[in-house]
């Protein structure tokens, strides 16, 4: 659990602070309806949040509404002619389904131990001196930017930049 969300019955909350009204305060997240709540600690604003989930459900249980599930386990997503022919296509030659690759694509990237944003806006980059003099060295330069690696080599020593 992150320290800015709370969880409940399958549903999860935020937590944001107010420093104008000097309380926390939260709403139900990845549902329909609007669903708010607020306290003045942690203790106080867990309790409030658990209250707003039941609330909600005995609102959608009086008013015979089906109340929002936060993740149905059901996901639509559009990713043009190309990708999906290539995924049919890989899918038929591995004898499975596309959901069942699309779901190993999913856990390999949960499973990651740094978030896809963050790989893709901090270019990883190792200097590597080739020769032990620096004045003769080729330097070897290791980007990681996107999933992608890129190896590039300076001549004629040190660059004065490298990012």
């Amino acid at each position: 659990m992150a320290n800015n969300e709370l969880t409940y019955k399958g549903y999860t909350g935020s937590i944001q602070a107010s420093v104008e009204d000097g309380c926390l305060h939260g709403r139900i997240q990845f549902i329909d309806d609007i669903v708010t709540y607020e306290g003045e600690t942690v203790p106080e604003i867990s309790a409030a949040f658990q209250g707003a989930v039941d609330r909600y459900i005995a609102h959608c249980k009086e008013t015979g509404k089906q109340p929002n599930k936060p993740y149905s386990g059901s996901l639509n997503i559009r990713i043009g002619q190309e990708r999906h022919r290539s995924l049919a296509q890989r899918a038929f030659r591995q004898k499975t389904s596309i959901n069942d690759l699309v779901c190993q694509a999913v856990d390999g990237l949960l499973n990651k131990e740094t978030d896809v944003a963050e790989r893709r806006t901090h270019p990883s980059v190792i200097t590597v001196p080739v020769d032990p003099d620096p004045q003769l060295a080729d330097i070897a330069v290791f980007e990681s930017i996107g999933g992608r690696s890129c190896l590039k080599v300076i001549s004629g020593g040190m660059p004065e930049k490298v990012h």
